[in-house]
């Protein structure tokens, strides 16, 4: 309710340190507010109009300060509308998509492939209806569908240092400041409203090993995650040369099966 005494940066709403809150992970006092201003029902709103609302409403804590899974990524896809002159879905098929090969991606699905369409159920509290063509709300932070096929294509990009098939997405120095440990003392942390769990920290949005103690499996320090609260999990291990995708739609098991899919892995290795 005070003027921030830190300006908010790209880099906060990348690593989420930017002090803006959301439904996932209320705060007394805000929750309130944020259902007053009709965040708990964004569906209709395009990214403009929900940022526009966001912007009226106050920050938990001053930018840079704490982690705080938020809405920060819907600021992010604002920002690249913005920037680019492009709808957020354009931006992804044009940059991302087409140069990565990645043909069943986006934030819609049609005509025959929504028999192929693995939904999550009404009742889940992040469902999204992706076969409204006049869906308006084309989120930073979630929404879209993929494939195993096409994402091990994306993850494949990051483990080869931002380019796949001679097509280059991000200079290697890029993906080495995006996928480090940005959030330094601030990620000491062990309680529910820290989505990379333990052992990890934070770079643009990807959970990075920092420490292997806390897990009874050979991980990697430097090994990079993220895993969606619809069930999806990827990751890479630039230390042997890996990647790995896993979907499912299951909302409440998923980081679970992060956990249980990795150490099956790593037990299996031979050196």
């Amino acid at each position: 309710m005070v003027p921030p005494s830190n300006i908010m940066t790209i880099q906060n709403l990348a690593t989420h340190t930017s002090g803006i809150s959301s439904m996932l992970f209320p705060t007394p006092g805000i929750r309130e507010l944020y259902i007053q201003a009709g965040m708990n029902n964004t569906a209709g709103l395009t990214n403009a109009e929900l940022c526009e609302k966001l912007a009226k409403l106050p920050l938990v804590e001053n930018p840079g300060t704490l982690y705080r899974y938020g809405m920060s990524y819907d600021v992010l896809g604002r920002i690249i509308e913005v920037a680019s002159g492009m709808p957020l879905d354009k931006f992804f098929e044009e940059r991302i998509y087409k140069p990565l090969g990645m043909k069943d991606s986006g934030f819609l699905v049609t005509g025959e492939d929504i028999d192929r369409l693995v939904y999550l159920s009404p009742k889940a509290f992040i469902y999204n209806e992706v076969t409204d063509p006049n869906k308006k709300l084309l989120s930073g932070s979630g929404g879209s569908v993929s494939t195993a096929t096409d994402w091990v294509r994306f993850a494949q990009m990051l483990l080869n240092g931002g380019e796949l098939e001679g097509k280059r997405l991000l200079k290697p120095e890029t993906m080495a400041f995006i996928t480090s440990d940005l959030l330094g003392p601030l990620d000491n942390r062990e309680d529910n409203s820290y989505p990379p769990g333990r052992g990890y920290s934070v770079g643009f949005d990807f959970y990075v090993r920092v420490n292997t103690s806390t897990v009874d499996f050979p991980a990697n320090m430097g090994e990079f995650c993220k895993d969606g609260a619809a069930g999806t999990i990827y990751w890479v291990d630039p230390e042997e040369d890996l990647v790995a995708v896993f979907l499912t739609s299951s909302p409440v098991y998923g980081k679970y099966f992060r956990g249980v899919i990795q150490k099956m892995i790593y037990q299996s290795i031979i050196e």
